[in-house]
C-alpha cells in the first residue's frame, strides 16, 4: 500500500480540488486595511495585523532577528473560497521559516460561508489548496499554528463527510479525569471520616498514521482516471476510504509527548475517647493523616483513535504507567513526615461512539461507576477503599484538529463547611481573553440565592457554605468559546459530635423521705445544682428554651460570593452530663438507714438502695444507647446544627433549636420512667416487695409499722 502511494503521491491534490483563480496568484490587490508592514522584535514577539483583516501572533523567538511582517490580501472569486486570500511575507520574502510555530488568523466571509458551512485555513501549494493541519474555526475566523509563511485563505470544505474527519495529519486531544469521595467508618463513640481525590489531567498530539492518507486519494485518483489495481491490492486499500487510525509513535517526538499532571490528596480524620485501664476515661481524641502529591512530567504515553466515517463512530483509548514513582507525603499525628513513592497509572477506552453532527471537535463525558472507580486510575495505597461512602468521578475528553480551546476547573472539589473556596480556571487550554464564571448553590439550601451569581478572572475566592456548581465558560482572542461545569462538594467538618461524659454518681440532700412524701433518686445534669438540670442535653440557662449559649453563630464577611452574609454555626460545645442521684437519708448514717437498722428491717432498706441505684443507672444507660443510635442514624444534634445555613441570625437559631430540641425528646422519650422500669423487672431481685420505717411528719406521731413501698422494680416517678 505504500509503495502505490508513493508513486501516486504527485498527484495527490487537497481541499476543494481546484486551480486557484487568477485573483488569488496575480500580485496583491488592496488591502481591507491601509497599513500592510508591521515591526516585530525577535526577543519580544509581537501582533501583526488588525481584527478586522489578517492577524499573525508571533511568539517570544519566534525570529531570530528584528524583523518586518508584510500582511496584503486579494479577491478570490471561485465557489469553495470563504474570504479573501492573504500573502504574509518576511523582510520581503515569501517562504520564510520560524523558529516556532506562529497563530495566524484570517477573517471568514460568512456572505459566502454561512455558520455552518465546513471551514478550514487552507495554504497554497504546487497550484493546489491545502488544508493547514490544526486548522479550526473560532468564531467568525480560520485558525491555524503555521510554521512558515506563504498564501493563506479560508476555503469551505468538500460536502464529502468523510473529508471532514480524514483529512487530519494530527489530533491534539485532552483528557481528564477524576475520582472524589467520602465516608465514615465507626462504632461506639469513635469515628473516622475519609476522604479521596484523584486527579489525571493530560494534553497530547495523535498523528495520523503513515501512508494510510495517501494511500486512500491514491486509490481515488485511480478511480477517476479509470486505472484498475489488481483486486487483492484494492481490496485491502478499500477500508481507507472510510477508516483512518491515529497512534502516538513508539518513539515519539517530543510535541507527540503527553503533558501529564498527576495529583493524588487523600485524607483520615479520627476522634472518640481515650482507652485507659478501666475502660474508657471520658476524655477525646483526634487524630489526622494525609498522603499527597502532585507530578507534572512530558511522557510518553500511549493514545490511539480510530475512526470510521461508515458507521459514523470513533473508537478512543489511552494508557501509561508512570515510569517514575509517583512521590507522595505521608503525616499523621504523631508520627514524622515521611516521602513515599509509589506505582501509578491510568487507563481508559471508548469504543464505537458516534462522531458529531456538526463541527469537528470531538468531545465526551462519562460518570465513573463505583466499581469502575480503580479501573481509570491505578488505586494508591493509603487505607481508603471504594466500597463504602460516597463516590464521584467522571472522565472527559476533547479532540480537536488543532490546539485545543478547553476550559479546566483545577481541583480540589471539595472543602469543608466554611472553607475559603477558590475556583481555578487557569489550567484551561488555548489563547484565552477572557473567563466568565456561573455558580448556582444547590436548591437543597432552603435560603439558596435564587439566581447564579457571575464573575470574570481565571480564579475567583469567597467562603463556602454548601454545594454548588461552578461553571466556566472560556472566550479566546479568536472568538472561541469553550464550558465546563464542575460540582463543588462542601463537606461537614470532623468532630461535631455530642459528646457523652461518664455518668457519676452524687446525693439528694434535700429530698423528703417520709410516709407521707418519698423521693428516693434523681437523675439530672451534672453541670448545674442539685434539682436544676432537668434538660437531657446541657445548656447552661437550665430553664431557658434554647441551647445558644453551647453553640455559636457566625456570618461570612461580604467577600462577593454568593454565601456572602448568610449565618451558619462555627462551633458548638453540645454535652450529655449525667449525675445519678441517691437520696442519702437512705445511705448508712442516714435518718431511715439507722431507723431500719434499729427496727430488724435494714434488708428492706439496702434493696431499696440497690434498686435506687440501678434505677437511676438505667436512666443514663438508655440515654447512652439513644444517643449512640441518633449517631449512627445521622442524627446526632451536634452534627445536624454543623449543617445549619440562614439568611439571619434568629433563622440559625431556631433551626439550631429545632434540631437540637428533636435529640432531646428522643432522649426523654428513650429514657422514660416505662422503659427503665422493664429493666428493672428482669432482674429477680427487684420482683419482690418491700416495706421500711420511715420518719413520722413533722407534728405527727410515729409511724406505728414499716410504710409498703410494693414491688421494687415499680418503685419510682412517672
Amino acid at each position: 500500500m505504500r509503495t502505490i502511494a508513493a508513486l501516486l503521491l504527485p498527484l495527490l491534490l487537497g481541499c476543494s480540488r481546484e486551480e486557484p483563480s487568477s485573483s488569488s496568484t496575480s500580485s496583491s490587490s488592496s488591502s481591507s486595511s491601509a497599513r500592510t508592514t508591521w515591526p516585530i522584535r525577535a526577543s519580544q514577539g509581537g501582533v501583526a495585523g488588525d481584527d478586522a483583516g489578517a492577524q499573525v501572533t508571533l511568539p517570544p523567538d519566534a525570529v531570530k532577528d528584528d524583523v518586518d511582517v508584510a500582511i496584503t490580501s486579494s479577491d478570490a472569486d471561485d465557489a469553495d473560497a470563504a474570504g479573501r486570500t492573504w500573502t504574509l511575507k518576511v523582510d520581503g520574502r515569501d517562504r520564510f521559516t520560524f523558529e516556532k510555530p506562529v497563530r495566524l488568523s484570517v477573517p471568514i466571509d460568512r456572505s459566502r460561508a454561512p455558520a455552518d458551512s465546513e471551514v478550514a485555513l487552507c495554504v497554497q501549494q504546487d497550484g493546489d489548496w491545502q488544508p493547514v493541519p490544526g486548522s479550526r474555526v473560532e468564531g467568525d475566523r480560520a485558525v491555524a499554528d503555521v510554521g512558515h509563511f506563504s498564501t493563506y485563505a479560508p476555503r469551505k470544505m468538500s460536502n464529502d463527510e468523510r473529508k471532514r474527519w480524514l483529512n487530519r495529519e494530527y489530533w491534539h486531544g485532552t483528557v481528564h479525569i477524576s475520582i472524589y469521595g467520602s465516608g465514615r467508618r465507626g462504632s461506639d463513640g469513635d469515628e473516622t471520616s475519609f476522604n479521596i481525590g484523584r486527579d489525571v489531567q493530560m494534553t497530547f498530539r495523535i498523528p495520523q498514521q503513515p501512508g494510510e492518507a495517501a494511500g486512500a486519494l491514491a486509490l481515488e485518483r485511480l478511480r477517476k482516471s479509470g486505472m484498475k489495481l489488481p483486486k487483492d491490492a484494492e481490496k485491502g486499500m478499500l477500508e481507507l476510504l472510510t477508516v483512518r487510525h491515529w497512534t502516538t509513535p513508539y518513539q515519539p517526538k517530543d510535541e507527540d509527548r503527553t503533558e501529564l499532571r498527576f495529583t493524588i490528596d487523600d485524607r483520615y480524620d479520627s476522634s472518640g475517647e481515650e482507652d485507659g485501664e478501666g475502660g474508657r476515661t471520658g476524655e477525646r481524641y483526634e487524630s489526622h493523616g494525609r498522603l499527597k502529591g502532585e507530578q507534572n512530567e512530558k511522557v510518553a504515553a500511549t493514545h490511539r483513535l480510530k475512526i470510521d466515517t461508515a458507521k459514523g463512530t470513533y473508537t478512543f483509548s489511552g494508557q501509561h504507567d508512570l515510569t517514575t514513582k509517583l512521590k507522595l507525603t505521608e503525616w499523621a499525628t504523631g508520627t514524622p513526615e515521611k516521602t513515599l513513592e509509589l506505582p501509578a497509572r491510568y487507563r481508559y477506552e471508548f469504543k464505537d461512539r458516534p462522531l458529531p453532527t456538526k463541527g469537528n471537535v470531538i468531545k465526551g463525558r462519562l460518570k465513573i461507576p463505583r466499581k469502575e472507580a480503580d479501573k481509570y486510575i491505578g488505586q494508591i495505597p493509603s487505607g481508603w477503599s471504594f466500597d463504602f461512602g460516597s463516590l464521584r468521578g467522571s472522565i472527559s475528553w476533547t479532540l480537536s484538529p488543532g490546539p485545543p480551546l478547553v476550559a479546566r476547573i483545577r481541583p480540589p472539589y471539595a472543602y469543608k463547611r466554611g472553607d475559603l473556596v477558590t475556583l481555578d480556571g487557569s489550567g484551561s487550554l488555548g489563547d484565552i481573553q477572557e473567563y466568565r464564571w456561573r455558580v448556582k448553590v444547590e436548591e437543597s439550601l432552603a435560603d439558596a440565592p435564587a439566581w447564579p451569581r457571575e464573575y470574570t478572572g481565571p480564579k475567583v475566592t469567597f467562603r463556602a457554605l454548601w454545594d454548588f456548581t461552578a461553571e466556566l465558560e472560556v472566550t479566546s482572542r479568536t472568538g472561541g468559546i469553550d464550558g465546563t461545569d464542575q460540582l463543588i462538594e462542601i463537606r461537614p467538618r470532623e468532630g461535631w459530635r455530642t459528646t457523652w461524659t461518664t455518668p457519676t454518681q452524687g446525693d439528694l440532700t434535700a429530698a423528703p423521705m417520709i410516709a407521707t412524701e418519698k423521693r428516693i433518686g434523681l437523675n439530672e445534669c451534672a453541670k448545674h445544682p442539685e434539682d436544676k438540670g432537668g434538660h437531657r442535653i446541657h445548656k447552661t440557662t437550665a430553664s431557658g428554651k434554647t441551647w445558644s449559649d453551647v453553640y455559636e453563630i457566625g456570618s461570612v464577611e461580604e467577600d462577593g460570593g454568593p454565601f456572602a452574609g448568610m449565618h451558619y454555626i462555627v462551633k458548638q460545645s453540645l454535652d450529655v452530663d449525667r449525675i445519678e442521684r441517691v437520696n442519702r437519708r437512705l445511705k448508712p448514717g442516714g435518718d431511715v438507714y439507722n431507723l431500719n437498722k434499729d427496727k430488724g428491717t435494714l434488708a428492706a432498706v439496702e434493696a431499696l438502695l440497690a434498686q435506687v441505684k440501678a434505677h437511676e443507672a438505667a436512666h443514663s444507660s438508655l440515654m447512652k444507647k439513644e444517643l449512640d443510635r441518633l449517631v449512627q442514624a445521622g442524627q446526632d444534634p451536634a452534627e445536624q446544627i454543623e449543617m445549619v445555613v440562614a439568611l439571619t441570625s434568629a433563622s440559625a437559631q431556631e433551626r439550631a433549636d429545632d434540631k437540637i430540641r428533636a435529640a432531646e425528646t428522643a432522649l426523654v422519650n428513650a429514657s422514660s420512667e416505662k422503659n427503665v422500669k422493664a429493666i428493672l423487672r428482669r432482674n429477680r431481685d427487684f420482683l419482690k416487695h418491700v416495706a421500711v420505717w420511715l420518719p413520722a411528719a413533722p407534728g405527727a406521731p410515729d409511724n406505728r409499722e414499716p410504710t409498703p413501698l410494693g414491688q421494687l422494680s415499680e418503685i419510682g416517678d412517672e
